[in-house]
């Protein structure tokens, strides 16, 4: 109670890294926040929606998720203006951060978005690390929502460069999707992928 008192008596002073940091932080430790300080949040948010870079949009996008907590309308179409504005600076964590939080909210996000972290993925594909590989195909799989022909065929290049990289977790991950999806990948891919999981097995089992 005390930590809420202060939050709103100090919110002004907040930027937007201060407010993505505790709303991070909460979604980190598992702490749901009280309805006073989400009301607060969402207000110093509008205040300052178009101070936030792609980094900070992503990581309160991802403690959402992280807290299953559905953010309201007005905070997304906040979010969503601003995420537009900064898409072009966005790297493969930020793109997989803000798809997984909507996933794991079960909150499909609309079609505008959707269309710019497409053109955004495919442009930044080549630089994704093997876990922000996995997640952006498991969302997808998650919220049942086909991506583009165009990203699978760049994700999949991607992933075949940096599949050996991959934990199981990863692996199972993008096996799960692909189910989930009723989506076949190439014979090629499958055999790939069936070494790696083979390999990392056998290497637990020893």
């Amino acid at each position: 109670k005390q930590f809420y008192s202060k939050f709103r008596t100090e919110a002004k002073t907040f930027n937007s890294q201060s407010l993505a940091n505790v709303i991070w932080a909460m979604g980190k430790l598992g702490v749901y926040p009280a309805e006073q300080f989400l009301t607060t949040w969402y207000a110093q948010f509008d205040r300052h929606a178009a101070a936030f870079n792609g980094i900070e949009l992503s990581s309160c996008m991802a403690a959402f998720g992280r807290l299953n907590l559905r953010p309201p309308e007005q905070f997304l179409q906040s979010w969503y203006k601003r995420f537009a504005d900064v898409e072009e600076k966005a790297d493969s964590q930020v793109l997989a951060n803000s798809l997984w939080g909507f996933a794991r909210m079960g909150l499909i996000p609309n079609d505008t978005f959707l269309g710019v972290w497409h053109n955004a993925a495919e442009r930044e594909m080549h630089n994704a690390l093997p876990q922000a590989l996995a997640n952006m195909l498991w969302s997808f799989g998650k919220l049942e929502v086909v991506p583009t022909d165009s990203f699978l065929k760049i994700w999949v290049r991607a992933t075949r460069k940096s599949m050996e990289h991959m934990d199981e977790q990863a692996l199972s991950n993008v096996s799960w999707a692909f189910r989930r999806l009723k989506l076949q990948p190439s014979e090629s891919f499958v055999d790939q992928w069936t070494l790696m999981y083979d390999r990392l097995s056998n290497n637990r089992e020893a």
